[in-house]
């Protein structure tokens, strides 16, 4: 019987494929490596990161802040000179400053910073007032006010209880200029150059009145039956007042107890 050379394959001594297996392990480990040193070495080059923040919609002096008024913005750790004055995460990982009122507008898109929370003096209708006079704050009705900007002139009335089922509404003021509507003033409405205006829902207007009426609008409003009305007066003006003499109603005045000055009537 011939013999004929074997044809299966010579099996592979067990530690040559052990040697297969630490190469090929050997080699992935060293990938890894590269590419650890590859991003620690990007790492370095590009610096750490911080977070700032900027403003998701126009926030007016008066206003809080909350979560939803802002945007989180990630910068390169590089820029922090630049970014030194804007609002960071505090040490709870949250936006710094929230909840605080904001003192100076804040522009959509613009981001946030410490000084938005300081009064500019400037911007203070402190420094507006005419010699002589004060300002007061009235409360108003908001919701029944087509629309109401500073500057505008509008008589003021309000409602009085009287001897019928309705109250009485007298004209109490006419012819004031509305210096600010809510927080928002004259000084907010000249820096924004028009693009901002007075919100739409508020709870008072101030006026510019003699320190004697500012006495007698805060005691009026103490005995008055609701907030105070306003009638928006065309621009321009108009030449027939309805108190003579100006000033504050004498029918107001007796209600108060004060006695009407020797001139005004209506």
């Amino acid at each position: 019987m011939s013999q004929f050379p074997s044809t299966g394959s010579k099996p592979q001594p067990e530690g040559s494929t052990r040697l297969v297996i630490i190469a090929l392990v050997m080699a992935l480990l060293a990938v890894i490596l590269v590419n650890v040193y590859v991003s620690f070495a990007k790492t370095r080059a590009a610096g750490g990161s911080l977070i700032i923040y900027r403003a998701t919609r126009a926030l007016n002096p008066g206003d809080r802040l909350t979560d939803k008024d802002l945007e989180a913005v990630e910068v390169p750790d590089r820029f922090q000179q630049t970014y030194t004055n804007v609002i960071k995460r505090d040490q709870t990982g949250r936006a710094d400053r929230l909840g605080d009122e904001i003192k100076r507008p804040i522009a959509h898109n613009e981001f946030i910073t410490y000084g938005h929370f300081v009064e500019d003096p400037e911007r203070s209708l402190s420094g507006k007032i005419t010699p002589g006079k004060r300002l007061v704050a009235l409360p108003v009705k908001s919701d029944i006010l087509p629309s109401i900007g500073t500057g505008m002139r509008v008589d003021i009335a309000a409602p009085f209880i009287g001897a019928g089922a309705a109250p009485d509404v007298l004209l109490v003021i006419e012819n004031v200029e509305i210096r600010s509507v809510g927080q928002f003033t004259e000084i907010d409405e000249q820096a924004s150059d028009g693009r901002r205006r007075a919100p739409t829902s508020f709870k008072t207007i101030t006026i510019e009145v003699l320190p004697q009426q500012a006495l007698q609008l805060s005691r009026i409003e103490k005995i008055a039956a609701g907030p105070f009305e306003l009638h928006i007066r065309p621009e321009g003006g108009d030449s027939t007042p309805l108190i003579r003499g100006g000033g504050i109603n004498p029918a107001v005045l007796e209600k108060i107890g004060d006695a009407p000055s020797a001139v005004g009537g209506l």
